[in-house]
């Protein structure tokens, strides 16, 4: 099973995409069962948003590589691969369809210059790394536990929980 799509535009009126290709493959995605494995591949070469700060960090080119498997209960993501100009990383993870929880793991990383001020992005060197498990029920409630922050600026490392409306977090950071 192989599924492409070429799309010139794909607009919102807060963000916008062009050039776009979606692909999806499997060897062996079974359609009456609804479960098999699947790679999926979406590149799109620009980008627009209306915030400010999204368009500095979502930038075209982009490509997401997804490797995953899909069953009627449950879909476990085994890895996402990001890359654009400005931001990447690789997340991974899994959605149960019928209780609603997700797990995740994430490592990303960005170029200061997407995500800080001028002045302090032109003292940072090399990328931002952010990391966490991310853990959630849909729709009311979420975990982020190992979060680490790491750039040549500062470390930090913390936890954050929502629970019916009410957020919770435990933060430190380090100074470099």
């Amino acid at each position: 099973l192989t599924v492409v799509a070429e799309i010139d535009r794909v607009a919102t009126p807060d963000a916008g995409a062009e050039a776009d290709t979606i692909k999806a493959s499997s060897p062996a995605f079974n359609l009456e069962t609804r479960s098999g494995p699947l790679l999926a591949t979406l590149t799109t070469l620009k980008t627009t948003f209306r915030n400010v700060q999204a368009a500095k960090l979502i930038q075209g080119p982009l490509k997401i590589d997804a490797a995953m498997d899909i069953d009627p209960v449950l879909i476990r993501v085994e890895k996402i691969a990001l890359e654009s100009p400005k931001l990447g990383g690789t997340i991974s993870g899994d959605f149960d369809l019928v209780t609603r929880q997700a797990s995740s793991v994430f490592n990303l990383f960005v170029l200061p210059d997407a995500v800080l001020p001028a002045e302090l992005a032109a003292k940072a060197k090399g990328t931002i790394a952010l990391s966490a498990r991310v853990f959630a029920t849909l729709p009311d409630k979420a975990e982020i536990t190992d979060l680490k922050l790491v750039s040549n600026l500062m470390t930090g490392e913390g936890k954050a929980r929502y629970d019916a409306g009410a957020l919770t977090a435990s933060l430190r950071s380090t100074l470099s």
